[in-house]
């Protein structure tokens, strides 16, 4: 290769790598621009990539109970109208059919709550927040047909994205609108039960029924180091006066992503149907014990409620477990227990 060759190579090369800076620099440009100016917009944030500028309300426009929806129901449209902050809808994910629905918020004299989390506590509501549409749940009662909005409340300063953070749970809200005169309204509600879920997301939430009008919601609130055991606790709220309450709540009623000593719950109301009180409810817990007796940490946690004695006296047994709750004064009371152990 003669001098010419070299030469002519080294600018071809030059060439390139101007014109790869270059495109570089475009990109960084039309990146930039789509990004909003922070110096003139105060309090922006990022979720899952876009950027949101919370609304500031007051605390009598969070929730107002005159609220009035025409048919058919449009669960973003109520979402609206309870919390009035920026709404937004994109794709969860890039190239993702699923949605997520947004509200940005701040509220300068809402009364400030402290919510017990994994790990902390938080004061809530924050300084900005995210609030998430999460489910939408339809049941019919004695009222008639009702819808249970579920929302999930996210400090917006840790929403770049939503679903980071193991022992981060999300603010449970609930919002319960009932069809009257061919209108729905707004019958009930509260947006912040507590601090629940991982990983910035809510656990999944069902409804339960116990007797003819009467609303309640459970779930199981699980969490665990990666790689090790689960334990879920139960939570049950009901509307109690026009208000959600917490009127039940058990520890470890399941125990599972381990080999040793695993077992599940399930719920149901078993009361008359047509009750006007509150029906009685039947938790029962079925499942296996296996003691790690190479474990000198052992605990009692490790053992199904209610079976100590049983696994004080055997290391391994299968079980079922079955508990009666009745309410009254506002909450559930334990009145029977059934166990039933195979060795």
């Amino acid at each position: 290769m003669d001098k010419a060759d070299i030469l002519l190579r080294n600018k071809v090369c030059k060439l390139l790598v101007a014109t790869c800076i270059m495109l570089l620099l475009v990109n960084i440009a039309i990146a930039e621009r789509k990004k909003p100016d922070r110096k003139k917009l105060q309090n922006v944030y990022s979720v899952n990539g876009t950027y949101i500028h919370p609304k500031t309300i007051s605390t009598n426009m969070v929730a107002p109970h005159a609220i009035k929806l025409p048919r058919p129901f449009v669960p973003t449209n109520a979402m609206k109208a309870i919390i009035p902050g920026n709404f937004a809808a994109f794709p969860r994910w890039e190239d993702s059919s699923d949605m997520l629905c947004i509200t940005a918020w701040m509220c300068t004299n809402c009364k400030t709550s402290t919510l017990p989390d994994w790990e902390d506590t938080i004061s809530f509501p924050f300084d900005a927040n995210i609030t998430e549409l999460v489910d939408t749940l339809h049941f019919t009662n004695a009222k008639g047909k009702n819808i249970l909005l579920i929302f999930a409340t996210h400090d917006a300063i840790n929403c770049e994205c939503i679903s980071c953070g193991r022992f981060t749970g999300a603010v449970l809200g609930v919002a319960l609108f009932t069809e009257r005169n061919k209108l729905w309204e707004l019958s009930a509600f509260n947006y912040e039960l507590g601090c629940f879920g991982a990983f910035q997301q809510l656990p999944k939430i069902r409804t339960l029924k116990p007797g003819n009008d009467n609303y309640e919601f459970y779930f199981l609130n699980a969490n665990g180091a990666a790689g090790g055991v689960y334990y879920s606790e139960l939570f049950i709220f009901g509307l109690l006066n026009g208000t959600f309450k917490k009127v039940l709540n058990i520890p470890a009623v399941r125990r599972t992503n381990t080999g040793l000593s695993n077992w599940d719950m399930s719920l149901k109301s078993i009361g008359p149907a047509k009750a006007q009180k509150i029906t009685p409810i039947e938790m029962t817990l079925k499942g296996t014990f296996l003691k790690d007796t190479s474990d000198l940490e052992y605990g009692s946690t490790d053992v199904p409620p209610g079976l100590e004695q049983y696994a004080a006296k055997n290391d391994s047994f299968e079980f079922t477990v079955t508990y009666k709750y009745s309410f009254s004064n506002g909450t559930y009371h334990k009145t029977g227990t059934n166990v039933a152990v195979k060795k």
